[in-house]
């Protein structure tokens, strides 16, 4: 076995423990309210040592609820408003379970294509003048692409007190993380009756905080600490 593999096997059973794994196509998710949205959001950003925000990066999103080859899919599409960043990124979900099918993105100068297949995961990157790197690597679990976070804490059961491992494949760094997710508690009402509800979501670099409309399951805050730098990021829409 590849080592890279073995380490990757090594880290989820050392990381798992009790915990509960949220894999695609996972039955506890909420896909009910899947629907197609739009909208433009802004990153401000606080260091420790700032009176004041600052915007720091923009961006626009897209959620599309569409058919491609006969597969019922969410399309999600980012792209970059800041003008010394370019990105651009088209995400295919099977909407059956969020898994992720295939992606295509434009990081800066580079051109990343991706398809995923379970726990496989197929990439190549490409820059100009400098030709392509091709990976195929299996994990030891089914995984969520990174450019659906938000999607995908948007679906997750909403129950005071849940812990979870999401298994989340970074595009960029072409590496598995496991990351974990905490549903905090209810904002002044009891479950199922259409609050607000707290989550939390931690790697080892930040820790988000999400406040999620129980009924439409939208995004209402989210604010993202560092856990080195302390700086912070509020976005708005």
């Amino acid at each position: 076995m590849p080592l890279r593999l073995w380490f990757t096997g090594f880290l989820l059973a050392a990381q798992l423990g009790a915990q509960t794994v949220v894999p695609p196509k996972d039955p506890s998710l909420v896909l009910s309210r899947l629907t197609d949205r739009a909208h433009d959001y802004h990153y401000l950003r606080r260091t420790p040592t700032d009176t004041t925000e600052r915007e720091f990066y923009s961006y626009h999103l897209e959620e599309r609820l569409v058919t491609v080859a006969g597969v019922s899919g969410v399309l999600i599409v980012k792209h970059s408003l800041s003008p010394s960043f370019h990105f651009i990124d088209s995400l295919f979900l099977d909407r059956a379970g969020l898994a992720p099918l295939w992606e295509h993105m434009q990081l800066q100068r580079a051109v990343i294509t991706l398809t995923y297949d379970g726990a496989r995961v197929r990439r190549t990157r490409t820059l100009p003048d400098s030709g392509s790197e091709r990976s195929d690597t299996t994990y030891g679990t089914p995984v969520f692409a990174f450019n659906e976070q938000e999607l995908l804490l948007r679906s997750l059961p909403l129950q005071a007190g849940l812990e979870a491992i999401v298994p989340l494949y970074s595009e960029g760094s072409d590496s598995l993380e496991m990351d974990t997710v905490t549903v905090v508690g209810g904002l002044g009402s009891a479950p199922g009756s259409g609050g607000a509800w707290t989550v939390r979501f931690a790697d080892p670099a930040i820790v988000e905080t999400y406040v999620i409309d129980e009924k439409t399951r939208q995004i209402l805050t989210h604010e993202t600490v560092g856990r080195r730098s302390k700086g912070r990021l509020r976005v708005v829409g």
